[in-house]
């Protein structure tokens, strides 16, 4: 073995341990009537649904890996899903949406975010208290989330 196969090797564990997927999958467990995140039991309503909101440049292996762990838990009618997303993170997913809010490697604000964002909102309004609601955020968030409030414009927070 030479050093630089080596080296590659050991690049390659350390990338592979902080993947998003992964790390969400080990970090969220099913369980009848339940859903555990990080040890923590949340209560999953017979009727209520569950709702997947987010943003950031992890967010689209979050989803994927919760996803996964997720499987057919709820059926489509109690499950919904928007996560803003750079647009090269964009990939095929089940159920949530990964929304392009930016384009790559452009940490500003956009009107597609503010679109997704929109879209966030509206979907977290419908929610009631039999319903759960988990948030994946990660780095490039907050320029994928913009929301200006009254009297702001997009361009001021650009």
């Amino acid at each position: 073995m030479s050093l630089r196969s080596d080296a590659l090797r050991i690049w390659q564990a350390g990338v592979d341990a902080v993947r998003a997927d992964r790390l969400v999958e080990s970090a969220v467990a099913t369980a009848p009537g339940e859903l555990r995140i990080a040890g923590e039991a949340h209560r999953l309503s017979p009727h209520g649904r569950l709702a997947v909101v987010g943003a950031g440049k992890a967010g689209a292996g979050m989803a994927l890996g919760l996803e996964r762990v997720l499987g057919d838990l709820l059926p489509p009618e109690r499950r919904s899903g928007w996560v803003n997303v750079p647009a090269d993170c964009v990939t095929p997913t089940a159920w949530i949406h990964l929304h392009a809010g930016r384009p790559p490697g452009v940490n500003a604000p956009t009107a597609e975010g503010v679109a997704g964002t929109r879209r966030i909102l509206d979907l977290v309004r419908e929610l009631g208290p039999e319903d759960l609601c988990i948030v994946l955020l990660s780095g490039g968030g907050s320029a994928l989330l913009p929301a200006p409030v009254e009297g702001l414009t997009l361009g001021g927070k650009q």
